[in-house]
């Protein structure tokens, strides 16, 4: 890419990296004050694939996070996650 273009995807690249890591420390939190624990993706039509393939062969067990992702309506699917995270945090 020409100088500005680069410029502009390094510049990107570096507040997607201060929002995660503000995320992290909890200096963004909840609505209640407290860290978030959890990622909610919403992908439905094969748009969580890209999404869940970087997840995998770049996340660790040491995320801070834990990432779910929704990638159809199912009510049940959503029921189970729902029920995964209200029990950890419980």
């Amino acid at each position: 890419p020409n100088a500005k273009l680069r410029a502009d995807i390094e510049e990107t690249n570096a507040r997607i990296k201060k929002f995660a890591a503000d995320v992290h420390a909890g200096k963004i939190a909840a609505e209640d004050g407290k860290r978030f624990q959890h990622i909610l993706l919403i992908g439905i039509g094969g748009s969580a694939l890209g999404s869940q393939f970087i997840a995998d062969a770049l996340g660790s067990t040491r995320d801070p996070m834990d990432i779910y992702f929704f990638d159809n309506t199912d009510p049940d699917g959503f029921d189970r996650v729902f029920a995964k995270i209200d029990k950890q945090l419980s």
